[in-house]
């Protein structure tokens, strides 16, 4: 283990301190650090329990501590703060990515549309420990909302920035900017605005590919009048119509125009030759995106912090990475503000951090001694919610 990396393992065992303001700047250093397409707290939209702003300088007291080795390079961490504000459960898995047997990747449910407990994606992708992931799109078609990767492979996302966790060719994680690539080779006029998506963008094109599951009728549109499907199956366009297919299997590529998006795919008639591309920018290997960047190269991003939820994110430094969840919406856990949150990953040492989807989504599961995977956190919901997708851990340890 790298000495950067055996000090913030060190710091499982010793209490997080919040430090002075004073201490780190507090700018919002990136234009990454918050998407409007998103919710602001959860998926589930419900209200929180609202509070003073805090200057956040009492020092808290610690109780119920507990720490695991999971695996080499892993570890597991849960941990009770009693502060001004009241009582919160925290639960953190720290992982060193420069141990050669541990990685980290996205985790998916099989296609984009389809959702299991968090458990069950660990189950499915071999991971030993995780959290869960995206915002995703609870009321309808249940696929998430931002950019995902899976093994270099692009599953779903947006032609716009995504504040995202990122994990190069080189196995070195980060948390910044990163956007979708597209192009359909003999129309470069056309703009492909999506992949995937529960919503195509307001007079956009969005690209439904055999990963996605099947077609969903007009949901995806959200009912503009102005709508349109082309079907391409072998490099050419086998169908062009106003009718949106429901319930169809994708075999080849489906775009769904919506206003402007609608009319210029109108021009794609049948036998016409198209070639769409689409990947995410830089080649990744894993990709994850959410709302808002919490800290960037240290620095907190003006964050809200009058509202308390379950929290879940995924803080970095160096070859580190760290995810947290910390319970909520319970007599025993009050939750964090979102710049609660970020002080917290900035205080065990995170330069940079990401907000992941909260609420009821927020869930941590880990393995045990006796090697089964079992749900370490309180989930609010009183049972794991299903949810699109996550990060987790795999050791070959």
């Amino acid at each position: 283990m790298r000495p950067a990396a055996a000090w913030l393992v060190s710091m499982l065992l010793v209490l997080p301190v919040t430090l002075p303001a004073s201490a780190h700047p507090t700018s919002t250093p990136t234009s990454a650090a918050v998407d409007p397409a998103y919710p602001r707290h959860s998926s589930d939209g419900l209200p929180g329990t609202t509070v003073l702003p805090g200057n956040g300088r009492v020092v808290p007291v610690i109780s119920n501590e507990f720490s695991q080795e999971i695996a080499p390079g892993l570890s597991y961490r849960r941990w009770d703060t009693t502060d001004a504000r009241g009582r919160f459960r925290a639960h953190l898995l720290v992982g060193d990515l420069a141990e050669a047997t541990l990685g980290v990747r996205y985790v998916g449910a099989g296609k984009v549309r389809h959702r299991a407990p968090v458990r069950r994606l660990l189950t499915r992708n071999n991971a030993i420990a995780g959290v869960n992931g995206d915002f995703f799109d609870i009321g309808e078609l249940g696929a998430p909302l931002g950019l995902g990767v899976h093994r270099g492979t692009l599953r779903h996302g947006h032609l716009r920035p995504h504040a995202a966790f990122v994990v190069g060719r080189g196995g070195k994680p980060r948390i910044g900017s990163i956007s979708v690539v597209t192009r359909i080779r003999e129309f470069p006029e056309l703009t492909i605005t999506s992949v995937n998506s529960p919503v195509v963008d307001r007079h956009g094109i969005g690209l439904y590919t055999p990963l996605w599951g099947r077609t969903a009728g007009a949901k995806v549109i959200r009912g503009s009048a102005n709508r349109r499907e082309v079907v391409i199956r072998g490099g050419r366009v086998v169908a062009n119509r106003k009718r949106l297919s429901n319930r169809m299997r994708i075999h080849g590529r489906v775009l769904i125009g919506k206003g402007r998006g609608a009319r210029q795919l109108a021009a794609l008639k049948v036998g016409t030759r198209v070639t769409v591309r689409a990947r995410p920018a830089g080649k990744p290997q894993v990709v994850l995106s959410s709302n808002r960047i919490l800290v960037s190269d240290g620095a907190l991003t003006g964050l809200n912090d009058t509202e308390l939820h379950p929290r879940t994110a995924v803080g970095v430094n160096g070859d580190t990475v760290m995810l947290l969840v910390v319970d909520g919406r319970s007599e025993y856990s009050r939750g964090l503000t979102m710049r609660e949150l970020g002080q917290l990953l900035r205080d065990l040492g995170a330069t940079d951090a990401l907000n992941l989807d909260g609420g009821g989504s927020s869930t941590l599961v880990a393995r045990t001694p006796a090697g089964r995977l079992r749900v370490r956190n309180d989930p609010s919901d009183g049972q794991q919610r299903r949810v699109p997708n996550g990060l987790g851990f795999v050791s070959r340890g």
